[in-house]
């Protein structure tokens, strides 16, 4: 079962992983990112919001380098992708970076995506507890068009557990609030890899295993 990339729509998550196992398994060449743009295309390739160690946060074409597949997941509930995806956008708009920075659209960070980051995301529990919800409220409440400060240079911090898996469920999650997260996306954006996110929607019935993405 394949997806063309042009029908990607904004809000799909996609996780990058090897042909030889799932999603729900590669933990080693495992990557995911969240369709930004609908219809809107570089080259034929449609637009993601991505976080990439050394570069931060960004809006860039589907990375191709890898002859990896990506996995594709829709929520049933099509307006709470886009508005996740429109969320990526405020964050970008509002953030120093881009608009110092306007034609590379990231939020540059080396605190971001670094070493302990990773530590925290492989080594944490990616259940949905009470610290998870309290970092969900703070999301939902205070940072609807603003970054929050994980994804800032100058507050990032070196165990903040943003990794490539942080970007597609805080966005949603910063819609959903944590009622809606519970039904949606209960998941610990600070403690999970890809692999975990991708286990959670291949469980959850509101979201749909559509295929697989490949290099056009």
């Amino acid at each position: 079962m394949t997806v063309d990339v042009f029908d990607l729509e904004k809000g799909d998550v996609l996780i990058m992983h090897s042909a030889k196992a799932d999603a729900t398994k590669d933990l080693i060449h495992s990557h995911a990112a969240l369709v930004a743009m609908e219809n809107e295309f570089d080259a034929g390739i449609p637009l993601v919001f991505d976080i990439i160690g050394g570069y931060g946060f960004q809006r860039l074409p589907l990375p191709r380098s890898r002859q990896l597949p990506w996995s594709v997941y829709r929520l049933s509930v099509r307006d709470i992708g886009r508005m996740a995806a429109q969320t990526g956008s405020f964050w970008l708009g509002n953030s120093e970076a881009f608009r110092a920075e306007p034609r590379r659209q990231a939020v540059s960070s080396p605190n971001v995506y670094s070493r302990s980051s990773l530590i925290t995301s492989f080594l944490g529990d990616p259940g949905f507890g009470p610290k998870a919800e309290e970092y969900v409220k703070r999301l939902h409440e205070s940072h609807r068009f603003n970054p929050p400060d994980e994804l800032k240079q100058s507050t990032a911090g070196l165990f903040s557990g943003v990794i490539c898996s942080f970007l597609p469920i805080a966005l949603y999650q910063t819609v959903l609030g944590v009622a809606g997260s519970d039904e949606f996306m209960a998941i610990d954006p600070k403690r999970s890899v890809p692999r975990d996110l991708a286990k959670y929607l291949h469980n959850n019935k509101s979201w749909e295993f559509l295929g697989l993405c490949e290099k056009r």
